[in-house]
């Protein structure tokens, strides 16, 4: 067995590639085995590829899916199973035939079959894997430009962009979560105080701006009822100083999230009385 690189034009090549697909996809649902997890599988008899949903998702609804972030880990296994080793495994079933490739006459990789071989030339295994994981989330990836250089530097720096991204989202939402479980904890019919922000307010006089207030009264990017609240102090029957217009717009922008904690509030106490 050996691999040749084509002279043909990119338009024959794409479509030598897309008939390999077909306009549906055939799934099965079989529980991983303590040794083995096998996202897909080939079907010899019927020279068929199945998606094994309960590995690649650990779903048996995946018919369900919608979307490139569902749509990527699929294609990256058709791409092992159907554009690496199908033609090969067809023409020799259960024939084992390693692959060993020589650079200067040493060998440079050697891998079982032809499909982790082609894998190979993109990445190592752990990458390749983390690219078949559905929760990376990495539909982005599903655009032909990041997998026709000849460094692939273009796949490595997008995936690595998502993997931030995502890591930022999930901070953010594990953050947003602990505000509203601190906000108000009904467990024992307890109120949990909620965070304070670590900004210090030394002259509430400077503020101006719309910015301004956000920046004083935000919880790491947040609103926090009641902490995000500007306070003014003033003596009774004394008539308070006109807001300004960078409070005025702060309070107008966060008067929805305002008003829903607020009303959270009043029902708190109605249940605890």
């Amino acid at each position: 067995m050996s691999y040749t690189f084509s002279n043909e034009p990119i338009a024959l090549m794409k479509y030598h590639l897309l008939i390999n697909y077909d306009d549906f996809i055939f799934i099965s649902s079989k529980k991983p085995s303590k040794k083995h997890k096998i996202n897909a599988e080939q079907d010899h008899s019927n020279r068929i590829t199945y998606i094994n949903e309960l590995c690649l998702f650990n779903t048996n609804s995946s018919e369900t899916f919608t979307g490139k972030n569902k749509a990527f880990p699929v294609a990256m296994e058709f791409f092992h199973e159907k554009d690496s080793h199908s033609k090969k495994d067809f023409k020799n079933h259960e024939i084992d035939s390693p692959v060993l490739c020589y650079v200067d006459k040493t060998i440079e990789r050697y891998l079982p079959e032809d499909g982790k071989f082609i894998e190979s030339i993109i990445g190592d295994s752990k990458f390749i894997k983390d690219l078949k994981i559905p929760e990376n989330n990495l539909g982005e990836l599903m655009d032909i430009k990041y997998f026709i250089d000849s460094d692939f530097k273009k796949l490595y720096e997008k995936y690595k962009e998502i993997i931030e991204s995502n890591k930022k989202k999930q901070i953010n939402k594990e953050f947003e979560n602990k505000n509203r479980k601190d906000f108000m904890n009904l467990d024992n019919n307890e109120i949990i105080p909620v965070q304070k922000s670590d900004k210090t307010i030394t002259d509430e006089n400077k503020l101006e701006t719309l910015e301004d207030f956000e920046n004083a009264y935000l919880v790491n990017g947040y609103f926090v009822y009641p902490d995000s609240l500007p306070i003014h102090e003033h003596a009774v029957g004394e008539k308070p100083k006109p807001i300004s217009k960078g409070e005025r717009d702060y309070l107008e922008k966060y008067s929805s999230i305002f008003e829903e904690a607020r009303r959270e509030h009043l029902r708190l106490k109605k249940k605890l009385k």
